[in-house]
């Protein structure tokens, strides 16, 4: 939602697709897409919104780290290993 509503075009394309893929073939792909699209739905009425193109920077605020940074983390490389 925070990549759409800064103006991403597309977003989660590739990583969770291909797990999906390596561990149920094109059964796991569907049901990973189904999940995600299920997650965006969920996320849209939480927000208030019935289309893509309503989720605006206005529902994005700054807000501290709920976690560190660990190995399974996309900010492991930032100098000092935390996030700012």
């Amino acid at each position: 939602m925070k990549a759409l509503a800064l103006g991403a075009k597309a977003v989660t394309i590739g990583k969770l697709q291909g797990w999906g893929l390596g561990a149920g073939g094109a059964a796991g792909l569907v049901r990973v897409l189904e999940l995600l699209e299920e997650e965006v739905v969920v996320d849209m009425a939480l927000l208030g919104v019935t289309r893509v193109d309503q989720i605006t920077p206005t529902y994005v605020c700054k807000a501290p780290p709920v976690t560190f940074p660990h190995e399974m983390s996309a900010f492991v490389h930032i100098p000092g290993g935390q996030l700012r």
